[in-house]
């Protein structure tokens, strides 16, 4: 587990849950007033950093990217359950976390060096 990508997947998890649960993605859990103070149904801006973890995280092959979901998005059920809607044992959804990791930490380097 890389500790940086991990901070990252748990801010996106709950920016997923809350659009799945809510209807739309908040950007660390902070919603936008508009001016006087009332909000009109406005949409929440999407925090860059959760944009550029979303796109990493679509760019993993399936078996990772649903893990990465069940891990981090489904956050109501037990590692052990997570593992059990996978029809993976839990060191099998471990190693695919972990790889999901390597993958995603990859991906942002690259990214990074291509606007460099």
């Amino acid at each position: 587990m890389i500790e940086s990508i991990e901070n990252r997947l748990i801010i996106w998890g709950e920016s997923m849950n809350a659009e799945l649960f809510s209807g739309r993605r908040c950007s660390a859990g902070f919603g936008i007033e508009l001016r006087g103070g009332d909000d009109f149904g406005s949409t929440i801006l999407l925090d860059a950093e959760i944009e550029e973890t979303d796109r990493a995280v679509k760019s993993l092959d399936d078996s990772l990217r649903c893990c990465l979901v069940e891990i981090y998005v489904r956050i109501d059920s037990t590692m052990e359950q997570k593992a059990r809607a996978l029809c993976v044992s839990r060191p099998t959804l471990f190693r695919r976390r972990d790889r999901a990791h390597v993958d995603i930490s990859n991906y942002l380097r690259g990214v990074r060096r291509l606007a460099g």
